[in-house]
């Protein structure tokens, strides 16, 4: 459910003034590596294959209320997800996940849209700083073991620019934090009440050159690193 270069060029850039907005994204993936806390594959899964497809719908709203020069405005996100999984037969964990699409965690956020900086006539530099909160609204059963929620609350804030050096030339980036909270119903057994997701950064990344009016051709991608280690019972996890 984490915006993994999702969103890129002109990243920095929102609705100049008030109204509504509507962005749709649409996602599939095909993951077929785990990995345990020191980078090595997983060896509880043998043969893991899991597939998503998802339908990302977001409304945003920009108010005419002004702070710290910018429009203050509010955004919510639902994921509509459809998971595949398998696993080969002598897998330690099978890998299982619900067979009909389902909604996942609601994101909601506070954004401050900064004005774009011109220069020459024409905008050179714009950004946006975004609080969200994603709630355990989605999906969650604990009979799976890849489910489409989380079942545990999430806050990640993020800060967006975009510079044009050229009036061609776009580089844009997005910054990340994730802080993780409990889940309290993991399904692990009764000897284990909770477990906690550790805490992340991690940065989306674009840079696009425009080839014609209104085309623009470029790259994306994103980094990301967990800065802490996954919990269990508070502890460390030892997988």
């Amino acid at each position: 459910g984490l915006n993994l270069g999702g969103t890129s060029f002109m990243d920095g850039f929102g609705k100049a003034g008030p109204g509504f907005a509507y962005i749709g994204l649409l996602q599939y993936r095909n993951n077929d590596k785990f990995y345990d806390n020191d980078g090595n594959d997983n060896r509880a899964f043998s043969k893991p294959k899991l597939r998503s497809t998802v339908m990302l719908n977001q409304l945003a709203y920009t108010s005419d209320m002004q702070v710290f020069g910018g429009l203050l405005g509010a955004t919510a996100l639902l994921p509509v997800v459809r998971l595949g999984s398998s696993t080969a037969p002598d897998s330690f964990i099978p890998l299982t996940s619900p067979e009909n699409t389902k909604l996942g965690d609601v994101t909601l956020g506070l954004f401050l849209q900064m004005p774009p900086v011109f220069e020459h006539g024409r905008p050179v530099f714009s950004q946006r700083f975004e609080v969200d909160v994603i709630a355990p609204t989605g999906q969650y059963d604990t009979t799976y073991t890849a489910n489409i929620g989380s079942n545990s609350w999430s806050f990640n804030p993020y800060w967006a620019m975009t510079f044009l050096p050229t009036p061609a030339l776009e580089l844009s980036t997005r910054l990340h934090y994730l802080y993780n909270g409990r889940n309290t119903d993991p399904g692990f057994g009764p000897a284990i009440r909770h477990v906690q997701a550790g805490q992340a950064v991690w940065a989306n990344f674009a840079a696009s050159y425009q080839v014609v009016p209104n085309l623009n051709v470029g790259v994306n991608g994103y980094w990301f690193r967990q800065i802490t280690d996954d919990k269990l019972n508070g502890g460390r996890d030892p997988v």
